[in-house]
Parts: C-alpha cells; sequence; structure tokens
C-alpha cells in the first residue's frame, strides 16, 4: 500500500505532496524523502529523485533549526559520514588531526547539539563530508544507466557558506574552536576553487594563532601529572591545530619570505604523539620539531626514560612536519642559489655547499622513519586497515618529492625562470649533472608508482589537494627530465632510469592522469588534469624526435629581467597567490599570467587548437573502471583563465599549459 506521506512530514505533522523522493517539503528542510509502508524498512527512493533530496548540500543554505530528532538525525549521520570519509580517506596532517573525535561525537548526545554550535564547526564538517555523501548517492542510483560527469565537489556549498557566516557573526572571537573552523574553511575553499577566498583565510587563520600563541606549550606540564594542570587531550589539539596552521602557511609561502607568517624559529611546542595517545587520552612526552631535542624545561628530569619515548611516540604527522620543514628551506635555496656551489663536497674544510648539506638532512630523515612507517605491503596492509593510507603514503610522496626540489637544479627546464640554474648547467662536472637527472627521474618514478599504488589499493584516500599536486609535478618532472637528458647527448633512455624503457615512461605518465580523473569529481583540478595531458603530448613529441634522431626539444627561452618585481615573475601560476590575484576584480599587469611560459613563445612554436584539443580527448579516456568514476573529460580548446586551481605550492615546474593558452589565442583569432 503506497504511503500518504514521507517519514519527515509525518512526524513534523504537515502536509506532504507525495513525490517519492524529493517532496518539497524535504527539499525545502534538507531532509532525506524517505517513504516506509508497513512491513517495509524506510529507505530513501530510487532514482534521481533520491538526489534531489541532497540539494541542500549543494546550494541552499544548512537545514533550518527543525527541533526535531530527524533534524538531528540527519546532522548526526552528515558527521558520522564525515569521520568514516575524512579520517579513512583523506589526508589528515594538514585539515583535520587536531579534533578529538571522542570528544567531538560525544555532542551528539544532546538533542539540541546542532543548534548550540555557534562557531560553525559542525557546519564546516558537514561541509567536508557532503561530497563523500552525495558521491555514495549518485553510487547508489547508478543502476539505472551511465552517469554525466558528477562534480562531487560542489556539494556542501551551503553548509560552507553557514560556516562562514558563523565566523563573520563571530569575528574577533579568539576562540580555539573558530580557529579550526578557519582552517577547515581554507580546505573547502581550495577544494571548490575559490582561491581568492582561500588565500585570504589562510592569513586570518596566521594571526588567529599569534594571538593565541599556540606556537608555545600552555605550561610546563607536560605529561599532567597535576590536578590542575588541563587536560592533556586538550593541550595535544591545540598542538596538533598549531601544526595544521604551520602545514598551511608551508604550503602556500613555499620559500618566499614575502608569503610567510608562521616560522618554525618561533615554535616552541612538541610534535604530534601518536594516534592511539591522543584518541585514549594517553600522555606521553615527544621530540621536538628539531630530530633528537625536546622541550628544554624537562630535560633535567630525573625520569630516565622519557627521552627515548619522545622517539617512540613520533606519529607519521610528526615526520610529515619534519618533511615539510626541510622543503620550505628547500625551495628558498632553489630560489636564491647566491653564490652556492652545488657540486661542491668538501667536507673537511668546512666549505660543503648547502646543496650538499640539505641534501645530507634530507638523507637523515629518510633513513630515521621506523620499520613500521616505512613503505612495505605488510605495513601498507596495517595502514588501511586503520584508514590512514593517506597519511602514509603522503609522508613517503613528499619526502621523494623534496628530493626532486632540491636537484632539479642541474636539470635544464625545471626551474622557473630558466636563466637561475643556466650557471650551474654550464659549469657543473657531468656527474654532477647526470647525478640531478636520474636523482629527479627516479623519485618522480617513485611518485608516480606510490600514486598508483594507492589508486588501486584504495582510491579515496588520495582525495586531497596534495595528491593532485603531487601527480602533476610527478608528470612535468618525467618529460623534463627526458627531455633535459637527451640535450646532454645522453641517447640511452635505459642509464636514466634504469628498467625503465620509454614505454614505462609513458605508463606512469598515463597513471597519473587516471588519478587526476578520479580526483577532479572531488576537487576543482581541471588544470592539473589539462599539465599532465599536455606533459603526455610533450613525451610523444620528444620519442618522435628521438627515433628519428632529430635534435631534442630547444632550451626555453631565457627570461629577460622585469622592469618591476612581482612574485607572480618567480611563482608557478597554477599556485595559490597567483590563482588568488587573477580573482581579484582590479589588477595590474605584472599580476597576470603574461610571466608564465606562454609570454615568451611565439604562435609560430606551438600546436593548433584543434591538435590540442584532440590530444586531450585521447588522453583523459585513459580510465575504464567502475562507472560512477570513469569521468570522460572534454576539452573545449578554449580555457576559462577565471576558473584556474591551485597548486598549493609556487614552487616553479613547468606545466606545459603554454600551447593549451595559444591555442586558446589562435581559435579566438580565428572566431
Amino acid at each position: 500500500m503506497e504511503p500518504k506521506s514521507c517519514v519527515v512530514c509525518r512526524k513534523r505533522k504537515v502536509k506532504c505532496d507525495r513525490t517519492p523522493g524529493s517532496c518539497r517539503k524535504c527539499i525545502k528542510f534538507g531532509t532525506e524523502c524517505i517513504y516506509a509502508t508497513k512491513g517495509d524498512a524506510m529507505k530513501p527512493a530510487k532514482g534521481h529523485g533520491h538526489l534531489e533530496g541532497h540539494a541542500w548540500n549543494v546550494n541552499g543554505p544548512k537545514p533550518s533549526a527543525l527541533g526535531t530528532l530527524c533534524a538531528n538525525d540527519a546532522i548526526e549521520r552528515a558527521c558520522i559520514v564525515f569521520i568514516r570519509f575524512k579520517i579513512m580517506r583523506v589526508h589528515t596532517v594538514r585539515c583535520f588531526g587536531f579534533l578529538h573525535i571522542p570528544t567531538f561525537m560525544a555532542r551528539f548526545q544532546d538533542d539540541d547539539a546542532f543548534n548550540n554550535d555557534r562557531s560553525g564547526l559542525i557546519y564546516i564538517l558537514c561541509a567536508l563530508a557532503a561530497p563523500f555523501y552525495y558521491a555514495r548517492a549518485v553510487v547508489a542510483s547508478s543502476d539505472q544507466g551511465p552517469l554525466p560527469i558528477t562534480q562531487f565537489h560542489h556539494a556542501g556549498r551551503g553548509w560552507a557558506a553557514s560556516a562562514m557566516q558563523c565566523v563573520c557573526t563571530s569575528f574577533g572571537n579568539l576562540g580555539v574552536e573558530c580557529l579550526m573552523v578557519a582552517v577547515l574553511l581554507h580546505e573547502h575553499f581550495l577544494r571548490v576553487g575559490d582561491h581568492a577566498k582561500a588565500f585570504l583565510m589562510s592569513g586570518m587563520v596566521a594571526r588567529h594563532v599569534q594571538i593565541l600563541q599556540l606556537n608555545v606549550e600552555h605550561d610546563a606540564d607536560i605529561l599532567c601529572e597535576q590536578e590542575e594542570s588541563i587536560p592533556w587531550v586538550v593541550k595535544e589539539s591545540r598542538r596538533r591545530l598549531f601544526w595544521a596552521c604551520y602545514l598551511q602557511d608551508a604550503f602556500i609561502e613555499c620559500g618566499i619570505d614575502q608569503l610567510k607568517f608562521i616560522s618554525t624559529d618561533d615554535v616552541q611546542i612538541q610534535l604530534p604523539s601518536l594516534e592511539d595517545n591522543f584518541i585514549r587520552n594517553k600522555p606521553c612526552l615527544t621530540e621536538m620539531l628539531r630530530q633528537g631535542t625536546i622541550l628544554p624545561f624537562v630535560q633535567g628530569s630525573d625520569v630516565p626514560n622519557r627521552k627515548p619515548q619522545a622517539t617512540d611516540d613520533l606519529d607519521l604527522r610528526a615526520l610529515y612536519i619534519r618533511a615539510m620543514a626541510i622543503r620550505s628551506r628547500v625551495l628558498k635555496y632553489v630560489k636564491h642559489l647566491g653564490d652556492d656551489i652545488p657540486w661542491n663536497t668538501s667536507q673537511e674544510s668546512g666549505s660543503a655547499s648547502h646543496f650538499q648539506h640539505l641534501g645530507q638532512e634530507l638523507v637523515v630523515l629518510e633513513s630515521s622513519i621506523p620499520d613500521a612507517m616505512r613503505m612495505a605491503p605488510e605495513n601498507t596492509y596495517l595502514y588501511k586497515s586503520s584508514g590512514r593510507l593517506n597519511l602514509y603514503f603522503s609522508l613517503h610522496i613528499l619526502l621523494a618529492q623534496t628530493f626532486n626540489d632540491l636537484y632539479r637544479v642541474g636539470v635544464a627546464g625545471l626551474v622557473y625562470p630558466v636563466s637561475a640554474t643556466k650557471w650551474i648547467r654550464d659549469n657543473a662536472p657531468d656527474d654532477f649533472l647526470r647525478r640531478c637527472h636520474q636523482m629527479c627521474a627516479t623519485k618522480a618514478a617513485y611518485i608516480a608508482t606510490l600514486l598508483d599504488n594507492l589508486y588501486k589499493c584504495h582510491k579515496e584516500s588520495m582525495v586531497d589537494m596534495p595528491f593532485a599536486m603531487h601527480a602533476q609535478v610527478c608528470s612535468g618532472v618525467l618529460v623534463t627530465t627526458l627531455a633535459s637528458w637527451i640535450e646532454l647527448g645522453e641517447s640511452e633512455t635505459s642509464s636514466l632510469l634504469p628498467e625503465a624503457g620509454l614505454q614505462q615512461f609513458r605508463q606512469m605518465l598515463e597513471s597519473n592522469v587516471r588519478v587526476l580523473q578520479h580526483l577532479r569529481a572531488y576537487m576543482q583540478v581541471d588544470l592539473f588534469l589539462e599539465s599532465a595531458a599536455q606533459a603526455m603530448k610533450r613525451f610523444d613529441k620528444i620519442t618522435e624526435q628521438s627515433r628519428t634522431n632529430a635534435h631534442a626539444e630547444t632550451e626555453p627561452t631565457e627570461d629577460q629581467n622585469p622592469r618591476q618585481f612581482s612574485l607572480d615573475y618567480i611563482l608557478n601560476p597554477l599556485g595559490v597567490y597567483p590563482i588568488a590575484r587573477t580573482q581579484a576584480s582590479d589588477g595590474h599587469k605584472p599580476e597576470q599570467f603574461a610571466s608564465s611560459a606562454a609570454a615568451n613563445v611565439t604562435v609560430g612554436s606551438t600546436t593548433s587548437s584543434k591538435e590540442w584539443e584532440s590530444c586531450a580527448d585521447d588522453v583523459m579516456s585513459l580510465d575504464g573502471h567502475d562507472g560512477h568514476d570513469a569521468f570522460q573529460y572534454q576539452s573545449s580548446g578554449l580555457w576559462d583563465w577565471e576558473l584556474q586551481t591551485p597548486m598549493l605550492e609556487l614552487t616553479g615546474y613547468p606545466t606545459f599549459l603554454d600551447d593549451a593558452f595559444l591555442g586558446q589565442e589562435i581559435a579566438g583569432v580565428r572566431v
């Protein structure tokens, strides 16, 4: 027997229009439209009407304060989905490690938890959970046939708008929870492509950190042995919140002092402890950022086993933070080479180059990873079962990326502008140049392998912006290093990357595109995908020229010094800052993309827009897996530069988007 009203309308005692799956009341209040007949379990209606019940995720504000158990149940379900998917499937270092799950979930024992949230924390958690929640709904309805291209990352905008409203309403509220909301809002803005908002929010976060003085310990009682001490789990949450803010700032500044707000020189707190200790509220002592050091006011402790314990209790995210700190210094070095001679290895005289010192630091950090955290099949299985694959893979990929960041100084085309490292290539010994090429190729291949393994093992775990950046940069490094290797006169690819020929190179490039296709559903990463497609096209050109014994791609024209300095001249056009500048309503010439590769190449050197479009269509049809994520990327050949996607880093790697940009210009002329 067909029910007269849906479950929500019956509970609210209002008239239902009896439209299964999408009655107007459910759409208005943002609840699932559920019908239940006698003897049947309540379940969502089938078909696309099921998706319409989630309209509040995408456009509307949060559901009104219904004051009903059903409304609170919907919110709690969304938060539970967040806990399940956010922790298990998203990189937790930057944006989530600070939230103590048992304490947070205890809020929902109170039926009025939703109405009592003044900071907006519940709203922004729902906003971040919404794409996963929406994706599940799409998959559930996929039995009716092929689905159109779906951008899950559009879900949750209504919740995020409500969280932003809370931030504005309580502006000046210096509570820790308000800072958590700001950090998570920054993450949401990055994922949906609101880069200017994300950039401005990051500044607010940094100033909030300074006001709260999260960079210092609250008191000297680290292990909370005194009754009047603040609970240890609260202190650990504050530490993790600070480190999340530091990582956010480091991803933006990337070696540029002008963009740095949070410096490690002022940090006097310990690194995050093991996740199990945090969840169980088990006090412990850990090391500080500098390896082998603990807080100075506990150095004289008469407890003999504290220092070993400080090392034993370091979490994965602690090593990730150390890797990020080294990477910031590496990027600063690459942008300010000065008089340093990278190939100088004289240790006895103490004149070893800064390049060598940074390389040694990386090796030491890599060797300090405990066996339980090293990349191994057994560890992969254990981290998958505990829902921490994202952080586990992120650490190893970041370390490999940092090696690339350093050794690219000897590879033509991997540092912008090209003139910055030309003197190295002209004067460095051949063995140093070969070592730089081999290191970059080896580490890029390792990154491609890790990304592919994670995709095959549990691809939901890689839904996070750093993975998109790593895939795009990896493709650029592989192709550019190969081209530079050929320029050196080295014809044998096997000597560049042992046990990998040209076919293996292309398979890695295809794998990166496949990864970006998957991420494109959950985040605004269209330009990352386009860049990876152009890298494959450049690779095909190089291999074709190699087969015909033609000279490889010529070195890019060296850039002339600008008459006026702007950060855009030294930053990657896919970085947060440059893209935020494009979203400004009133900018000046240096802040446009004229400093990117498109500004200094001629129309005659590019490919026609039809060829570019055909290439993109061919490349983007690689993924042929389960139906709900087998997206077919369609390129129009006309690029909207107002929808730029951030790379979260301003590292100067090649994007290969110059052909795309000029293809747009050519198409415009033809029209």
